[in-house]
């Protein structure tokens, strides 16, 4: 196991040498730039929490790719999730509000 101060030299000195190709490549796989930032991100962050426990791995720019790479499928399923969701309870609500309008149609009011 390496110490904490010893990763974090590791991973800032991948962040300078491999960010721009590994940010270039995951562009191309998930064809959203500020979702590959963002996972890219992620992924170095975890390698500073991962890494200080367990160590280096031996390629640590594939790790970061995979992780990254990983970050950004989960981002997306969470967004689909989301947004269909979304659609469920809007369709939900207008049902709902539809049939408060034909109730309200048939009240009498009292006098």
């Amino acid at each position: 196991m390496s110490g904490s101060s010893e990763i974090s030299d590791v991973v800032s000195q991948l962040h300078r040498q491999e960010w721009g190709r590994l940010l270039a490549a995951l562009i191309g796989d998930v064809g959203d730039i500020e979702l590959a930032e963002d996972a890219l991100q992620d992924a170095f962050a975890k390698a500073l929490e991962t890494w200080s426990r367990t160590g280096t791995p031996g390629s640590t720019t594939s790790w970061l790719y995979r992780v990254a790479r990983n970050r950004a499928i989960d981002l997306v399923r969470r967004q689909e999730n989301f947004n269909r969701k979304t659609s469920e309870l809007k369709a939900r609500a207008a049902a709902l509000a539809e049939e408060l309008k034909r109730e309200d149609e048939h009240v009498i009011e009292d006098r």
